[in-house]
């Protein structure tokens, strides 16, 4: 991020909507609240679960679910789905929310994010728009600047986020998702990072730390992190429908 955007340069200004070449990200979080029926088929609920997400893949593209199980006292699930338009990427949801697998989950927490090309030299593509695999795990966090942040010179902006982008090249095995989330939610910005190494997560986000533009940082959690399940025929056991069969 090289430059500093006020009100009176709007970010998007005089690029039509249709011609952003934008995209959308949507980040859900499930629990079972204690207490909910269990489910007696669940081999027919993944089969519609299933079968809901294919019949859905013209709305949304589901990146990954995940097993928060056990990691989080208020989460047991979570789901990264992504699309070309927002209104696709709610009406998905609640299509899958009406699924018997997720039927009696709680969402604890939902954030959406926005990107596209207009901001390209701005904050890297989401890794999902460049063809970029999922990894196995994904950790999903908002974030918050200091008001000062946007209000820097331009300059020295620049040279913050050059040297906090070069320790976050250090680690090349995290695919990464920065969106814009302020106006949509509580948070500026919408974070997800990828690897197929769990602690890669943790040195990277531990890494960050020890850059300058920690001291612009007013507001990051929650902290949602999981794997993510290769079969959903996993799915029962992460909700506690299925005893475990390992």
């Amino acid at each position: 991020m090289s430059e500093v955007r006020t009100a009176a340069q709007p970010l998007w200004s005089g690029t039509p909507e249709s011609e952003r070449n934008q995209v959308f990200a949507l980040y859900s979080v499930f629990r079972r609240p204690a207490g909910t029926e269990a489910i007696d088929d669940v081999v027919g609920a993944i089969n519609e679960l299933k079968e809901t997400i294919e019949a859905e893949k013209d709305l949304a593209t589901v990146r990954g679910i995940y097993d928060a199980n056990n990691l989080r006292a208020d989460a047991d699930v979570i789901v990264f789905a992504h699309g070309r338009k927002l209104e696709d990427l709610q009406t998905f949801m609640r299509r899958l929310r009406a699924t018997r697998i997720f039927r009696d989950l709680e969402a604890v927490w939902q954030v959406p994010g926005v990107y596209n090309d207009v901001e390209a030299e701005r904050i890297h593509k989401p890794a999902f728009t460049v063809g970029e695999p999922a990894r196995n795990w994904v950790v999903i966090y908002p974030f918050v600047r200091t008001y000062e942040w946007y209000l820097m010179e331009p300059r020295e902006h620049g040279r913050i986020m050059r040297e906090h982008g070069q320790v976050g090249n250090l680690y090349a095995g995290v695919a990464t998702q920065t969106m814009h989330a302020f106006g949509m939610s509580d948070y500026e910005w919408i974070l997800a990072f990828e690897s197929d190494d769990s602690t890669e997560l943790v040195d990277l986000l531990r890494a960050m730390r020890y850059t300058e533009a920690r001291l612009h940082v007013r507001h990051e959690t929650p902290f949602f992190y999981g794997r993510r399940l290769q079969d959903l025929a996993e799915l029962p056991v992460v909700l506690g429908y299925a005893p475990d069969a390992r």
